[in-house]
């Protein structure tokens, strides 16, 4: 049986961690690389996080959901993040 793989991209943070706590528990392979291993301002480190991948698992690969819980880290505070 072939595992979901899940890319989380905040997985180190307060709701990322909360998340990876739950989803550990069943047959999913989740990936949640660092801001230093995937940083998605910037082409080059998202280039680089998916070559590396595709060199560990193989051409083809692909994920089967991404789960986006990283918070802005150039916002001074929560009052500036606007949730419509």
């Amino acid at each position: 049986m072939t595992k979901t793989k899940v890319l989380l991209v905040g997985g180190t943070g307060l709701i990322g961690s909360h998340i990876m706590a739950k989803v550990n528990k069943r047959e999913v392979q989740i990936y949640a690389p660092s801001s230093s291993e995937l940083n998605l301002r910037l082409n080059d480190s998202v280039s680089s996080f998916f070559s590396k991948i595709i060199r560990e698992e193989g051409e083809g690969t692909a994920f089967d959901y991404l789960v986006y819980s990283a918070l802005d880290k150039d916002k001074e505070n929560f009052e500036e993040i606007r949730i419509n």
